[in-house]
């Protein structure tokens, strides 16, 4: 199950992994393929209103213009690694993992945020209960 426009990155599970499905734009603007995380690593999720508001970090790989988009992976503080894929026409889904996973947070738009993060937290166990983020 996943959520597509063209050219638009993509949630989905396969395989008993979330997977974020970029587009092949996204790919050569992010340096990558598609990003892989156990669903058991995801600590919340939520629909991020504005998203480029929410970027942290210095960018490690990837390409980004400010306002119009972000792709790739943003080095924290702490060490840990962000990465985003960001069009400024797309809201955005806000996905924060556990210390385990690759990422510690992604920022990525899709077409519909709110039927991807219902369809995570379906998904998710641990998401589903009472005070899931």
């Amino acid at each position: 199950m996943g959520w597509e426009v063209r050219g638009l990155a993509t949630l989905r599970i396969e395989n008993a992994e979330l997977v974020i499905g970029l587009s092949i734009r996204e790919r050569f603007a992010a340096l990558r393929r598609d990003v892989r995380v156990p669903p058991e690593a995801v600590y919340s999720v939520a629909v991020e209103p504005h998203p480029f508001a929410a970027i942290r970090g210095t960018r490690l790989s990837g390409s980004s213009l400010p306002a119009a988009f972000a792709y790739g992976s943003w080095l924290q503080r702490d060490a840990s690694r962000d990465f985003y894929a960001l069009n400024s026409s797309v809201p955005a889904v806000r996905v924060a993992f556990d210390p385990s996973a690759p990422y510690r947070r992604l920022l990525v738009s899709v077409a519909d945020p709110q039927a991807a993060v219902d369809m995570l937290r379906a998904a998710v166990p641990s998401l589903a209960g009472p005070g899931a983020a």
